[in-house]
């Protein structure tokens, strides 16, 4: 017992003695900076961060290293602190985010890239309806994959989700639920065909709550699977990933009291 007691304080004391390199990117303090996102560029460190001053103006900033010093560039003024990028395999940015517009201040959706070598914004959306929350991910071939939900502000809020690609240039987009309960309350990943599977919290009354596990088919329509029934809770904040055998991986939260996590064992 001794002998094991030993060896595990030696590793703790092995991993506490690993250096952690700690620098400050941003020293403009005449301005909130809050909300980092971090992506790799090979080994370098891309960062996208919000900033906000006080004429209450917000800006989407990125930061890089260049000849060793932290550079920092205004990559688009927006209203709307929700965003989500990726990054292709030409090292290209695509942000895709939710601006307010319209008279009444609804949010459509938005993808901004640098292909060009400058920052272009596109509208993808017209519709006086509220698009939140978009996560993008680009597939083998750089093409742009975006889920984002619609719907009002509350915890309790019977949200859609909705699916966007583009096709012959022009952007396209599916209803993939009806019924997510929350304003986010999704993840997705895509499958090494491209097909794209959504992981969302739901309430129904044939259903009741749980997990579901949407998919596109071949054919273009959506499939369902429940994956967790429950009478009472309803899961939260679900993350899911792929392994390189198509296994899914979901993890999520069930009443802020536990994470649960589930993967399928066909990998199909």
């Amino acid at each position: 017992m001794r002998k094991i007691v030993l060896i595990l304080l030696a590793g703790v004391l092995m991993l506490s003695a690993v250096e952690w390199e700690i620098e400050q990117v941003t020293d403009d303090l005449d301005r909130y900076n809050y909300e980092p996102s971090i992506i790799l560029d090979g080994e370098n460190p891309l960062i996208l961060f919000e900033q906000f001053d006080d004429a209450d103006y917000d800006f989407l900033k990125l930061a890089y290293k260049d000849n060793g010093s932290w550079v920092t560039e205004e990559v688009l003024d927006f209203d709307a602190a929700l965003y989500n990028f990726a990054m292709d395999s030409e090292g290209n940015l695509y942000i895709a985010f939710t601006d307010r517009v319209g008279e009444y201040e609804e949010n459509d959706l938005f993808l901004a890239t640098d292909t060009s070598g400058e920052m272009v914004v596109h509208r993808l959306t017209e519709q006086a309806v509220n698009y939140r929350f978009p996560v993008i991910r680009l597939d083998e071939n750089d093409n742009v994959h975006i889920a984002y939900s619609e719907g009002e502000v509350g915890e309790f809020h019977e949200d859609w989700i909705h699916y966007g690609y583009f096709e012959e240039g022009e952007f396209r987009s599916e209803v993939v639920a009806e019924h997510m309960i929350g304003t986010y309350n999704f993840d997705f990943v895509l499958s090494s065909d491209g097909i794209p599977h959504v992981f969302y919290g739901f309430y129904t009354d044939s259903d009741g709550k749980g997990l579901m596990h949407s998919f596109r088919s071949v054919s273009a329509e959506w499939r369902e699977e429940i994956i967790l029934q429950h009478p009472r809770v309803v899961p939260y904040n679900p993350s899911a990933a792929i392994d390189e055998h198509g296994k899914f991986h979901v993890s999520w939260d069930l009443n802020s009291s536990y994470i649960l996590y589930a993967t399928d064992k066909s990998g199909s």
